[in-house]
């Protein structure tokens, strides 16, 4: 058995040891070669879920995916040590014997070894059924069987930290993009997204069109209301936005009274339509607001469309100042 254990780096697939799928199957197949038995399966338990990972020649019925009851299942007894990890043959064991599961299936001989996580948490098990009673020098193989198991609970607990580090990132990601007052996407999230689309554009020929907002009354709400109410407004008119815009538009508040918006799929008669949707919009919340805005050509940088944009919105803006508003 010495000897096996120091060739499982040749048994075992390099790259696999670094994948839980994969080496899950790795397992199974030594196993199912080294002891014959029918069906060779790893399982995760979950609340009352025992739910099959992986399997090979299965004889049963049973298929990856399924979702099979961990309060009846043999596993559980053995993991709860009221029956033996190598059942030779199952009859003899009342934990077994009398479990529900194993009215269900035609089993008479049962393997099993918890998968358990760094932390001594029950990941699952790796488990083995046979329709045969099985001989004496099975109970050979249990070293290697919990070996195997070990080896993948460690893989189970670094993919599982991996993926905690990767969700605590996107959660951070999508955090830094993100306007905490309005909910909309901030200069950073605009950035972002805003170029993404831009190459999109270009890569497809998808015309689009920037609009840059600015809140004409955010400044006198601020001085004669408090900030209070001025953040208020800010909501109020993120709110407008968002129900204005459709789900694949990008909205953004870029800081201060300023938003962005670039408008996908929008051509020249469509960006029109925008703009007075937009006024109309704001008009019938009570807000007063000046919009700019500029048709995207493919061929030139985003940035010169804000710009031009944004020149738009401080002409509007400038109206308004007169007394024009005329749009």
């Amino acid at each position: 058995m010495s000897e096996l254990y120091m060739r499982l780096d040749d048994m075992l697939e390099v790259n696999s040891l670094r994948d839980f799928s994969k080496a899950s199957r790795s397992v199974l197949a030594i196993l199912k070669q080294r002891t014959g038995l029918d069906t060779w399966m790893t399982t995760r338990v979950s609340g009352p879920d025992q739910i099959v990972l992986n399997l090979i020649d299965d004889a049963f019925g049973v298929c990856r995916g399924d979702v099979l009851s961990w309060s009846g299942s043999f596993c559980r007894q053995m993991v709860e040590g009221n029956g033996p990890c190598v059942a030779l043959d199952i009859s003899t064991e009342p934990a077994y014997a009398s479990a529900p599961n194993g009215k269900s299936f035609p089993f008479s001989a049962y393997v099993g070894a918890p998968i358990k996580l760094e932390d001594g948490e029950l990941f699952g098990t790796v488990c083995a059924y046979d329709s045969r009673v099985q001989p004496e020098a099975l109970k050979d193989e249990l070293p290697l069987i919990s070996l195997l198991a070990n080896l993948l609970g460690v893989l189970a607990s670094y993919e599982l930290r991996l993926l905690e580090v990767e969700r605590d990132n996107e959660q951070l990601k999508k955090e830094s993009e993100r306007d905490e007052l309005t909910g909309l996407l901030n200069r950073k999230g605009w950035n972002h997204r805003s170029s993404k689309e831009a190459s999109r554009g270009r890569r497809y020929g998808q015309p689009m069109a920037v609009y840059i907002l600015d809140l004409d009354d955010l400044k006198q709400v601020n001085d004669l209301e408090g900030h209070q109410a001025g953040d208020a407004l800010l909501q109020q008119a993120a709110e407008v936005l968002t129900s204005t815009m459709r789900e694949h538009d990008i909205v953004s508040r870029l800081g201060g009274d300023e938003f962005a918006v670039l408008a996908l799929r929008t051509n020249e008669s469509a960006a029109r339509d925008v703009f007075d949707k937009l006024m109309s919009a704001f008009t019938q919340a009570n807000i007063n607001i000046s919009i700019g805005y500029n048709c995207h050509h493919l061929g030139r940088d985003l940035e010169e469309s804000v710009v031009a944009a944004d020149k738009a919105m401080y002409s509007m803006k400038s109206q308004h100042k007169k007394g024009n508003v005329a749009c």
